[in-house]
């Protein structure tokens, strides 16, 4: 029973963990953009520059070296500036711990909501990144599927040619996406260039029709997100759809650092390889046990030429 401060807390911090595992929410922008994570020897201060070591391209080093002995070159790199200065948090009281006797009381009531509004709150720093001033190598294309309303899938293509004169790695399925709103995201599932049998095949279109995921096309991930760009109201708003490679967004993040001990109980958990710090204390001014959590972090555009923006209208 979790009927006891020592209780509460104890069973609070054993739930934290599987509450970020059951949560299955929509935020395929910040889930498919590159993760830098170190140990917590080297937190930095929210507001701090961290350094992110990005490999360059060698082929202009490369020579034919013949007979004679190689030429030694330098490891080649080029640093990105990344400030940290977000600090997602959110803070509550608990006054009367009587109404949650079980683990997944407090999983539900407690942290499933909050860890879900973390989510959806880094998600939408990610997706206010895709702008075309931060994508200007690769000029926004207009879909043209339905009179612009969705991108048919020669605007795809021609979007994948852009990023492939880049050199992106175009064969790297694994991290390489395609995210899209809603609105845009279910007319591209009706239409059959892109999923009608006797042309995408039998196995895609069963899919869509079944489970309304598209999976792979042309080597992307086709997903979906809430929070993808979006701009005006309905029903005239724009959606911008987004055609990447992981390497061109880079979320920062580092565990913050642990409070003191004697003060507050706390724990960390993992939601989707960010460090969630959670803290469960009494507040004397409020008259109850106050739980907090946040996570650090920062976010910034380190390859624009690994990204292509595709337009569409409501």
């Amino acid at each position: 029973m979790a009927n006891s401060v020592t209780v509460f807390s104890q069973t609070l911090v054993a739930a934290a963990a599987e509450a970020s595992a059951v949560l299955v929410g929509t935020c395929e922008l910040m889930d498919n953009v590159y993760l830098d994570y170190k140990p917590v020897e080297t937190t930095p201060g929210v507001g701090q520059t961290v350094n992110i070591a990005i490999p360059a391209t060698v082929t202009g080093s490369v020579s034919d070296g013949g007979s004679t002995d190689p030429a030694i070159t330098d490891i080649s790199f080029t640093t990105k500036s990344v400030v940290y200065n977000k600090h997602p948090v959110f803070s509550y009281i608990v006054r009367d711990f009587e109404q949650f006797n079980i683990p997944a009381d407090i999983r539900n009531v407690f942290l499933d909501g909050v860890v879900k509004g973390m989510r959806e709150y880094i998600n939408n720093l990610v997706s206010a990144l895709i702008t075309t001033g931060n994508f200007s190598t690769n000029g926004a294309i207009t879909g043209t599927g339905g009179s612009g309303k969705y991108p048919a899938t020669a605007d795809f293509l021609a979007g994948l040619a852009n990023l492939a004169g880049q050199k992106c790695p175009m064969n790297d399925a694994v991290n390489l996406a395609f995210v899209n709103h809603p609105v845009v995201h279910y007319r591209i599932l009706g239409d059959s260039n892109w999923t009608q049998q006797s042309i995408a095949s039998e196995q895609v279109a069963e899919r869509v029709r079944a489970t309304g995921d598209l999976k792979v096309s042309y080597g992307f991930k086709i997903l979906m997100d809430q929070q993808a760009p979006s701009t005006g109201s309905a029903p005239t708003r724009t959606f911008d759809g987004f055609a990447f490679h992981r390497h061109a967004i880079a979320l920062v993040t580092r565990p913050l650092p642990k409070p003191d001990g004697n003060v507050v109980t706390y724990t960390y958990m993992n939601m989707g390889g960010i460090p969630v710090r959670v803290q469960f204390g009494y507040q004397q001014l409020k008259l109850g046990y106050v739980v907090t959590v946040d996570a650090g972090l920062g976010l910034a555009v380190i390859r624009p030429e690994l990204g292509q923006i595709i337009t569409a209208a409501e």
